[in-house]
């Protein structure tokens, strides 16, 4: 995920070492990076995750969304005006794991792929409701405005809806 100010943001989990034992893991852990393309600097943003997956930025920037696919939380993190991050809150907790991508649509909403379907949270972190879908959905996204468009993918499939 690329932020205003043209750094990169990405997560790590490393969920193709359990299908091919061969492969020598480099990291001892999982984590959320942010590379400054400006500085050429990569730096680990935060720590202490299973499975650290989808990333999603407020609308304004000033809060990093993240999923954990081995637990059942939704964190939040504070943007510091230097690019750190700021103390780990939970925003939201799920019955279930699997969680995964994350996106907001244009009207402040945060939507969250999960095991059971597609959550969709208010700014309080109060769960809206769930999207059932055939399948388990991995990620979401958002047209440009004035489109009401939302793309939702699954492991097999992609489903796009206009939002009313």
């Amino acid at each position: 995920m690329v932020r205003a100010d043209g750094t990169v943001w990405f997560s790590d989990p490393d969920w193709l070492f359990a299908q091919r034992k061969d492969d020598i893991k480099e990291l001892g852990e999982q984590n959320l990076y942010r590379y400054d393309p400006r500085t050429k600097a990569l730096s680990v943003a935060a720590r202490g995750f299973d499975k650290p997956n989808g990333l999603a930025f407020s609308p304004d920037e000033r809060l990093l969304y993240v999923t954990d696919s081995g637990g059942f939380d939704v964190l939040r993190f504070a943007v510091n005006a230097d690019g750190t991050l700021g103390q780990r809150e939970i925003f939201a907790t799920l019955k279930v794991r699997g969680l995964d991508g994350l996106a907001f649509d244009p009207d402040g909403r945060l939507w969250c792929a999960a095991l059971d379907g597609v959550h969709v949270f208010d700014a309080t972190g109060r769960d809206l409701g769930v999207i059932k879908l055939p399948s388990k959905p991995t990620a979401i996204a958002f047209a440009p405005a004035p489109s009401r468009l939302v793309c939702v993918t699954t492991r097999d499939a992609a489903f796009v809806t206009t939002l009313h």
